[in-house]
């Protein structure tokens, strides 16, 4: 008797060592999984109006009242677009791919820019040389808030950004400093946009002229 309850016990362990190993596999597939998926999620959001059903005549109410930029929300919302904007625009990568997504058609810059600015951009050689034939140089940016700022005035920002330059294995390293002036307004009357568009800049806000100062 002691035996059997002695071969019902071993068999018993068996089965639950099976289950536990069973169970941290399922478990690190579900994380595993679970890490591939959340970068890929991102929520937005803005507010919208829709004249019927149809998602593609979904538009914003707009407005380029510049007493927008004098109250602390308008302010900040047009100051997170610029600096989000110099960012990518002055950032250079050896990677085709990257730069592709930060300069091309779908990319944040294309829809925050206006028709011309973005075509003289996307003539100009600083644009074909770092889309379409990068050195082996790698250019990050970063922006103060406090370097961005609106002067009423003059209608238009100014904004100091420090590029940090590496080459491709860091060894060389070097920083300069960009003064960037900037025209800019949310849009006055709403108007219909495509769903990628309204994704990419519910707000309308676009970038007017864009230059460098010495």
């Amino acid at each position: 008797m002691k035996k059997i309850d002695e071969q019902r016990y071993l068999w018993l362990l068996r089965v639950f060592i099976i289950f536990m190993v069973l169970s941290l596999i399922l478990n690190l597939i579900l994380l595993f999984s679970f890490d591939k998926i959340a970068p890929q999620t991102k929520w937005e959001a803005f507010f919208v109006e829709a004249q019927d059903d149809n998602i593609e005549s979904l538009y914003i109410q707009r407005s380029s009242d510049l007493s927008i930029y004098q109250n602390s929300i308008g302010n900040q919302i047009a100051k997170t677009y610029i600096t989000q904007y110099v960012i990518e625009r002055e950032s250079l990568y050896t990677n085709p791919i990257k730069m592709r997504q930060i300069w091309g058609p779908d990319s944040n810059l294309f829809f925050l820019s206006s028709e011309s600015v973005y075509r003289d951009f996307y003539n100009s050689p600083y644009f074909k040389h770092g889309l379409l034939n990068p050195e082996k140089q790698i250019i990050t940016v970063s922006i103060n808030p406090d370097d961005v700022q609106y002067h009423t005035e003059l209608n238009l920002w100014e904004i100091f950004a420090t590029l940090n330059i590496t080459d491709q294995f860091g060894l060389n390293k070097k920083t300069e400093i960009k003064k960037i002036q900037i025209k800019a307004k949310f849009l006055q009357t709403p108007y219909k946009k495509n769903t990628k568009a309204m994704w990419k800049n519910p707000l309308g806000f676009v970038i007017e002229e864009y230059k460098y100062i010495k």
